[in-house]
């Protein structure tokens, strides 16, 4: 689910037709997570990203989110929900007034994306962020002076 974009991005409208786009919003999970503020926010992230199938993004109203590349079981081989009339409330409710589909837009969804620690490292240099863990405990040789 992806907030909608300030009033100001332009962004040209697709069809709306779930066989569209091949069911997108039923691959994956996205979950709001706190904006990282220190090293162990960064950390975490970078963790979270040493998984597969997990990407952190940034969307366009800047809010932080962790995202797994996941289908839902409930798919059937065309991309339609087997269980379309039992579906749970959030399906049935997206996308909802304060967001957009995914693919109702060719914007992409996020300012920034991260699909792996590497890639979060590089932006968190390139934004001076201080994210480098310290080492915690002394050195065995400091220990033996």
């Amino acid at each position: 689910m992806t907030k909608k974009k300030p009033s100001d991005v332009q962004h040209e409208i697709r069809d709306r037709s779930c066989s569209a786009c091949g069911a997108a919003c039923c691959s994956h999970v996205a979950i709001a997570i706190d904006k990282p503020t220190c090293k162990r926010d960064y950390g975490n992230i970078r963790w979270y990203l040493s998984h597969q199938n997990v990407s952190v993004f940034i969307d366009h109203s800047g809010v932080w989110n962790i995202e797994f590349a996941t289908k839902c079981d409930h798919l059937d081989s065309k991309g339609l929900c087997k269980i379309y009339e039992d579906r749970p409330m959030i399906c049935r409710e997206y996308p909802s007034d304060d967001t957009f589909c995914v693919f109702e837009t060719t914007e992409p969804p996020h300012t920034d994306k991260f699909r792996s620690a590497a890639e979060f490292e590089v932006w968190l240099d390139a934004k001076k962020i201080n994210w480098r863990p310290k080492d915690k405990k002394p050195k065995l040789t400091d220990r033996n002076k």
